[in-house]
């Protein structure tokens, strides 16, 4: 469903390119690229079978545990492995930890969840965190059954995770980033173009509507089709006001694609994904990250979300363990 999903963007971004591209022709060119590519890669995880996926997985395990087992932890310390961000980190092991959820037995799961829990905790990602309680909680809820017991040991865990990221200041950064969020004070940074030193979460909103109201003020058809791949990739923003990319994506789809190609994006996601089992949790997987993230441009992100649903489509009835 995924290189299906690819398949469908690059036909629609080749044929809406004389439209879309107000700038740059390498780029778009580049950008594209990346998309056959992507294709490409997507096609060849669905011919693995079960037991290649579960290598690769356990493979990126053992990634993540040399990074910790490295890691001078601090105060100010985030672990972050080879990626530019600690949260691109935090969010590569989210997709792990639906993997393991789903797909590993019960002794192989407890010791993969923990070595995900303490990675997780030490990225110091309040999205990572909120994205990984939902993985957790969220397959419990929908695909394991109900009892008293389970229940009991949810809420154990629940609050041991919240414990500890109190401990590590995620849940203290989480906090202060919701408290920072007034949607007047944000609109009025947007206008002056004047972002400040408020919480990620304040600067982020702030920051792409200050973008999306740059593309409102543009022509119609930048409006409708975009103004092209890759006019949100550092070093060639379309705008003279950045100095950063959007930190978040369906900013960075509605800008590069329009209103067209973002409905486009959307829908033809989810038509695909929707016949994958598990969907609605695997959608939930990518889209939260989506609002405050780079995700779709994070190659081992999108990699090991290829894994995770080419074997969720694969798996059989029953199979869940």
């Amino acid at each position: 469903p995924i290189a299906r999903f690819f398949l469908v963007i690059i036909i629609y971004s080749m044929c809406v390119s004389y439209w879309s591209i107000s700038f740059d022709w390498y780029v778009f060119i580049v950008e594209m690229v990346k998309l056959v590519s992507l294709f490409l890669l997507f096609s060849m995880l669905s011919t693995l079978d079960n037991k290649d996926r579960d290598k690769l997985i356990r493979l990126s395990l053992g990634f993540v545990l040399v990074n910790i087992l490295s890691f001078n932890f601090g105060p100010d310390a985030r672990l972050q492995g080879f990626f530019i961000h600690a949260n691109h980190f935090a969010y590569f092991c989210v997709v792990l930890t639906a993997y393991v959820v789903l797909f590993f037995n019960s002794r192989e799961k407890n010791l993969a969840l923990m070595l995900l829990s303490v990675a997780i905790l030490a990225s110091k990602s309040s999205g990572g965190l909120i994205v990984f309680l939902y993985v957790i909680f969220g397959a419990y809820a929908t695909y394991y059954s109900f009892s008293i017991k389970s229940m009991l040991w949810g809420v154990a865990i629940a609050f041991l995770i919240t414990l500890i990221a109190y401990l590590f200041g995620v849940t203290e950064s989480l906090v202060w980033k919701v408290s920072e969020f007034d949607v007047s004070n944000i609109r009025e940074k947007a206008d002056k173009m004047s972002f400040g030193s408020d919480g990620s979460l304040a600067w982020r909103a702030s920051y792409g509507l200050a973008i999306i109201n740059n593309l409102l003020d543009g022509s119609l058809a930048n409006q409708l089709f975009g103004e092209g791949l890759g006019s949100q990739v550092e070093g060639s923003y379309v705008y003279d006001f950045m100095k950063k990319d959007p930190h978040n994506d369906y900013v960075r789809l509605l800008i590069e694609r329009g209103g067209v190609g973002f409905l486009v994006v959307i829908f033809s996601f989810l038509f695909y994904m929707l016949k994958v089992r598990y969907s609605l949790f695997l959608i939930g997987i990518i889209a939260i990250p989506m609002l405050s993230g780079n995700v779709i441009v994070s190659f081992p992100y999108l990699f090991l979300y290829g894994v995770l649903v080419s074997r969720a489509y694969q798996t059989n009835e029953g199979e869940l363990v």
